[in-house]
């Protein structure tokens, strides 16, 4: 059968296993013999394998779907919206083949970037044809997928690069098609859960049973319609994401869009992977003194789109400040992002850019009713937050963190605060004024700084510590817990709650410096919250400390050298398990209880193995 529309194939990659029926569909779709089929709107098709693909590099890993983007659009008009995305007047019922015309609502988009002189810059996107992509940049996609498949990081294969014939020319530039496969069988995206369909329950039966199975992958309890069961979804994938956008720009690439629109989640393998990749561009090809700053900025971008979608029209009234500010997601991106990071960096960091953001969400939620039913899209978008300055806040208080990383090693990177805050001054006017306040001004809570009978107080060498301001006596409670949150894994300021549970506590118990010699202890209390308690007499203005191995089973996470200054000091801060039994024994009655009963089950594990 002659095809409707004319291609060659232009780039196949060599190190998939597709039946060769498969392959032979996708082509009918790519050529329009057969309709090729939708399943979200927009210019991707999506095809379900009948006969699932694998890798040579990864062929454990089932590939279910082809991802068949350029093919055409689809956009059916939404019932009882007004607003439906960069496709918003552009509706099709059905799907349609691609067209030549300019998709015209994301040109004036603006984007935080980079010039030669590495100097902040706005740019803009470039024009695109509606329902199709230029050759070009399926082959960027194509490459990208590539590379990342390479550097064993989570993203969608690559398959195939398609051409057009020549009506399809789009600004006298060939147009394409670019096939990635997927583990995945549905095009479910990560931004159902946020800001999505999921958010609504009961509105939309296959986003909900999208969200009820990842949540079980998860491992989050919870009714699914509250909002705290929601959060804390998001705060795991969130450390999940943090940590993709470091191994991307860690395989040499950047210009990722990392909207949760462009992220997807491997039930198999439970890890979230990269989807959209036709912007992308490799860091070899950028001048090394820019090349950090282009990891910087893709860092920002995580950041901005995870904090400014809790502002999206159609969940204003889905979070509230509170709730979001005690979870904290941005915190655990970061973390993901920068593991060995000491975790009150890291908040200090997202205290600031939450304290950025919050006024103008709550303007924004002052004019939910309107912005929702009444405003258009143009006046919609004058109420966007100042997003480059965001973007320049952000990169500017993760620099720190940054020039201790790995990847501010791997490219060579010579900046430094001062030049960060030049560029800032350079890019932003008069508004460097309001940008100093932001950078300087993160409020503290009260409660981090005086308790009943202790205080947070610099401790020289060790940063800050915990002391007593008033006299303990043994097995006094010192210090009341009470769990804030409970995270995706374990850091630095972290207390471990069962064999994969970690959580954090409210007020400065996270304070409370290590030693080898401990003055405190814990105790589990009526709501599962570890109380720290006395286990000797201690002295007013004496630092209050705790051994860690007392909460923690393993710890991987301090540097090599313990500073704690005791006598007994075992020289390295390690876990309950590296514990001699001598010490183990003494410190029974004031480690958590689990730690026990971990023991418990090594040793029954043990016994069956050599039974």
């Amino acid at each position: 059968m002659k095809p409707t529309t004319n291609f060659t194939i232009t780039h196949q990659f060599e190190g998939v296993h597709l039946s060769t029926e498969e392959q032979q569909q996708i082509l009918s779709f790519i050529g329009w013999n057969e309709c090729p089929p939708f399943e979200q709107p927009g210019r991707v098709a999506w095809h379900i394998l009948t006969q699932e693909a694998s890798t040579e590099a990864v062929p454990e890993q089932q590939l279910k779907a082809a991802k068949i983007k350029g093919v055409g659009f689809w956009n059916p008009r939404p019932e009882g919206k007004i607003h439906s995305g960069v496709l918003a007047n552009l509706h099709s019922e059905v799907p349609t083949p691609p067209t030549t015309d300019t998709l015209d609502s994301m040109l004036t988009f603006p984007h935080m970037g980079i010039n030669q002189q590495g100097e902040y810059t706005i740019a803009y996107s470039s024009a695109t044809p509606i329902g199709g992509i230029l050759h070009e940049r399926a082959l960027l996609e194509f490459n990208s997928a590539r590379i990342l498949l390479e550097h064993g990081v989570p993203s969608t294969i690559p398959l195939m690069v398609v051409q057009y014939e020549d009506k399809y020319q789009f600004k006298g530039k060939p147009m394409g098609v670019v096939v990635n496969l997927s583990p995945e069988p549905t095009s479910m995206r990560l931004s159902c859960i946020q800001y999505g369909a999921a958010v609504h329950r009961g509105k939309d039966a296959k986003a909900d049973a999208y969200y009820d199975k990842l949540r079980a992958s998860l491992g989050v309890n919870g009714q699914p319609e509250l909002e705290t069961t929601r959060l804390q979804t998001i705060n795991l994938l969130a450390r999940k994401i943090g940590k993709l956008v470091h191994d991307f720009s860690a395989a040499g690439l950047y210009r990722y869009s990392s909207e949760w629109s462009n992220f997807e989640y491997d039930f198999a393998r439970k890890e979230v992977f990269l989807t959209d990749l036709d912007s992308t561009l490799e860091l070899k090809n950028v001048p090394e003194p820019l090349q950090a700053l282009q990891v910087l900025r893709d860092l920002g971008t995580a950041v901005y789109r995870l904090v400014a979608k809790f502002g999206y029209p159609d969940v204003l009234n889905d979070y509230t400040l509170n709730n979001v500010l005690k979870f904290d997601p941005l915190a655990e991106l970061l973390v993901g992002y920068f593991p060995e990071a000491p975790y009150d960096e890291i908040e200090a960091v997202s205290q600031r850019l939450w304290q950025c953001f919050a006024p103008h969400w709550v303007l924004l939620k002052k004019h939910q009713a309107s912005i929702t039913n009444e405003w258009s899209r143009s006046r919609r978008q004058t109420y966007k937050m100042d997003h480059d300055l965001f973007y320049v806040l952000t990169m500017t208080l993760v620099f720190p963190l940054f020039e201790r990383s790995d990847l501010f090693k791997q490219y060579n990177c010579n900046l430094t605060m001062d030049n960060m805050l030049q560029k800032a001054q350079n890019f932003l006017g008069e508004r460097y004024e309001y940008f100093s306040y932001l950078l300087n001004n993160g409020k503290v809570p009260l409660n981090l700084l005086e308790e009943d009978g202790y205080e947070l107080s610099p401790m020289g060498n060790k940063g800050e510590g915990v002391i007593a301001t008033k006299p303990f006596t043994s097995e006094d409670v010192v210090m009341k817990g009470q769990i804030v949150k409970l995270l995706g894994g374990n850091h630095s300021h972290a207390s471990q709650m069962g064999e994969h549970t970690w959580a954090i506590h409210e007020g400065i118990i996270p304070k409370v410096n290590h030693s080898c010699a401990p003055n405190c202890g814990i105790r589990l209390n009526e709501t599962g919250a570890h109380d720290i308690v006395a286990i000797k007499p201690i002295a007013q203005g004496e630092e209050l400390t705790l051994d860690y191995a007392m909460r923690n089973y393993q710890i991987d996470y301090f540097p090599s050298q313990c500073q704690c200054g005791a006598s007994e000091c075992r020289t390295r801060i390690t876990g309950w398990k590296d514990l001699p039994q001598h010490t183990k024994d003494a410190y029974a009655p004031w480690a958590a209880p689990y730690l026990l009963a971990l023991d418990k089950k090594q040793v029954q594990e043990v016994a069956e193995l050599e039974a």
